[in-house]
């Protein structure tokens, strides 16, 4: 985690959740324990949060909670505007529920053969495991093919 924070120049704090105010301005709330305390945790989130924000387990022991239109897919669709490329032309690699709605989005949605059953199922190809050089094969098969 810390190395994440590193990469994208931001300080983490740990806090207990009773002291949490809407005046923080959090960007993201990470949970992270025992899969199995994940799973009491996520299951006991009410619909209405579920509704205001954006929760997905990134991994069994990590869940993480942030603004609603804060994922992967809303920040790929906006550089791709950015950088003037049509969504079909852009290939989107993943294998963790955090990466669905990028995979979603993509004009080619590849999905590493380690990845989760739920993202397979929107995938439009599958590539070899992380292990393997997944992405580098995807790389190879898709982005170079033209």
């Amino acid at each position: 985690m810390q190395k994440d924070a590193t990469i994208v120049n931001m300080d983490i704090s740990v806090l207990d959740p009773k002291a949490v105010t809407e005046e923080m301005g959090l960007m993201k709330i990470l949970y992270i324990g025992e899969p199995n305390e994940v799973d009491v945790i996520d299951s006991a989130i009410p619909d209405k949060m579920r509704d205001d924000f954006y929760i997905v387990r990134s991994q069994d022991f990590l869940m993480e909670v942030m603004e609603k239109s804060s994922n992967k897919g809303t920040a790929l669709t906006k550089l791709a505007d950015h950088l003037g490329i049509a969504m079909e032309e852009v290939m989107a690699l993943g294998d963790g529920e955090n990466d669905y709605e990028m995979i979603q989005v993509a004009g080619l949605g590849v999905v590493m053969s380690n990845g989760t059953d739920n993202l397979k199922s929107i995938a439009n190809e599958i590539t070899l495991s992380n292990e393997e050089d997944g992405v580098a094969h995807a790389i190879e098969r898709w982005a170079f093919q033209n």
